[in-house]
């Protein structure tokens, strides 16, 4: 992905190289299964890739810091499944950070069973008091806690929670209407996009409006614009887009994909790559065929159609 790096570097700077080259390291690195099929960004056409990533920092205005502690680039499925996309997912840095000019954090984390915790309405802290036995135990919560400093009174509190029925509903709707039916992330990245989510509710919650009294409508505007960040990816497809129609409205057939994006990278992984040999006066030489859709398969010319 070295346009990938350049495309960055041509926005940021040069001086920059090194982190934007780390940056896109990690991201390609990052692999899961589908069905027994392994795939990453190295599957993604290119464009897509650089779409992808130059679309998120147009329209959310990123800094490098921000693009590189609060975004992941992984690899997904597209809506029809014919193709691999690039897909954006936002971190909690990058919530925390537009929220931190104008309130404090407190705390964030997981509420774990056995953990000591009592839960109020959501103008006053969650108590939690992690328990050392339940460090593995399964997640009840997660939450954040923050304080408002407020001019001669008491600093304003507030909380932000997400139960592990909705945690476990992240997990499921992504999977199945973001990305597809492909999992990007591992067990310790959910958890990251677990907070993430709880940030993006506070947007939704009535306590945002006493947040946002402190915060610049500019910051406003860009904080409700990272809630709603990618949410269009969870659209689904209408069964109308699938059916063909006459000039006169009749239905006359419907669209069918013959291959998708899985089954191609399946059979490009067990099938060797086609050739053709080229008969000339000199001895022969063979060129591999750069097709696209090699899961289709190219006979050999000489064998289909005989010595020319």
């Amino acid at each position: 992905m070295r346009s990938l790096v350049l495309e960055l570097v041509s926005i940021y700077g040069v001086q920059h190289n090194a982190q934007i080259t780390n940056w896109v390291n990690e991201q390609m690195f990052r692999e899961t299964s589908v069905n027994g099929v392994s795939i990453s960004l190295v599957d993604v056409d290119e464009d897509r890739v650089i779409g992808s990533v130059k679309k998120v920092i147009a329209e959310l205005s990123l800094t490098l810091n921000q693009l590189v502690n609060g975004t992941w680039l992984v690899a997904s499925l597209g809506t029809l499944q014919q193709s691999f996309d690039a897909t954006i997912e936002l971190r909690p840095y990058i919530f925390k950070e537009l929220l931190l000019k104008s309130l404090k954090i407190a705390s964030e984390g997981f509420i774990r069973d056995g953990d000591v915790h009592e839960r109020y309405l959501e103008d006053s802290h969650i108590l939690h008091i992690a328990s050392k036995s339940a460090k593995s135990a399964p997640i009840l919560y997660a939450y954040l806690n923050g304080t408002i400093a407020q001019s001669g009174a008491k600093p304003f509190e507030f909380s932000c929670s997400m139960s592990d029925q909705e945690l476990n509903g992240v997990i499921t709707s992504y999977i199945d209407s973001k990305f597809n039916g492909v999992n990007p992330f591992s067990d310790e990245q959910w958890r990251d996009i677990f907070l993430a989510s709880v940030y993006r509710r506070i947007y939704d919650k009535g306590v945002f409006t006493v947040i946002s009294r402190d915060m610049s409508s500019e910051d406003v505007a860009i904080y409700g614009k990272l809630a709603g960040y990618g949410h269009e990816r969870f659209a689904t497809v209408k069964s109308d887009d699938d059916v063909i129609y006459c000039s006169y409205g009749r239905k006359i057939g419907k669209k069918m994909v013959r291959y998708n994006a899985l089954e191609v990278k399946s059979e490009c992984g067990t099938k060797p790559q086609p050739t053709l040999k080229l008969v000339v006066n000199k001895p022969a030489k063979v060129i591999p065929v750069c097709d696209i859709s090699p899961a289709i398969g190219q006979p050999d010319v000489q064998n289909e159609w005989g010595e020319f």
